[in-house]
């Protein structure tokens, strides 16, 4: 899974930077917001 996920920020197009930023925030306040339970 990490690998894949790895591979595919690799193979990122410009287009594709501003999702990848949105798909990060969203994973870091999702954790924050686990570590609050």
């Amino acid at each position: 899974m990490s690998e894949f996920f790895y591979f595919s920020l690799k193979n990122l197009r410009i287009e594709d930077i501003s999702s990848k930023l949105f798909l990060e925030r969203k994973l870091f306040f999702t954790s924050i917001l686990n570590r609050r339970d």
